[in-house]
């Protein structure tokens, strides 16, 4: 099993921008598409809300910029209360391809937020958005395409 830790590595694991593959087996096991069909189940379930579209800054810190639509999934919780983030990327498909694990020392947080209809280039760009500012990293983690 490759658990394929890309990019560099720093003395603390992944260094930015480093992505991980948790699943590279061509093969995923029940419990693992469970966990993808459940992702897709709450996408189906609930509207996707761009509340910042792609080419807007952040509303707090201006200086963020959102290369890609950002919002949430409409009537959902997560543990602090806020509805589940989303990512969305340009072919505006809602599959789920990736989820972005994120850490927040400023926040003392943590979060899994959706990523959705994106492409490898934008997987890439929210890969980035979150090294570039201050005390927050994230780790995307692909979907893995079973082989036929």
């Amino acid at each position: 099993m490759n658990t394929g830790v890309k990019g560099r590595c720093s003395q603390h694991g992944l260094g930015t921008g480093d992505t991980l593959t948790l699943f590279s087996r061509n093969k995923m096991t029940a419990k693992e598409r469970e966990f993808w069909t459940f992702l897709d189940m709450l996408v189906e379930q609930h509207p996707v809300v761009i509340d910042r579209p792609k080419g807007s800054y952040h509303p707090e810190h201006p200086q963020i910029l959102y290369e890609l639509d950002y919002g949430y999934l409409e009537g959902t919780k997560t543990a602090d209360g806020e509805e589940i983030d989303v990512w969305l990327g340009s072919s505006g498909e809602r599959e789920v391809v990736a989820v972005i694990a994120t850490v927040d020392l400023v926040k003392h947080d943590a979060e899994l937020k959706l990523i959705l209809g994106a492409d490898e280039k934008e997987l890439e760009i929210i890969d980035a958005f979150y090294g570039k500012w201050g005390m927050q990293r994230g780790i995307v983690i692909r979907r893995e395409r079973e082989s036929c």
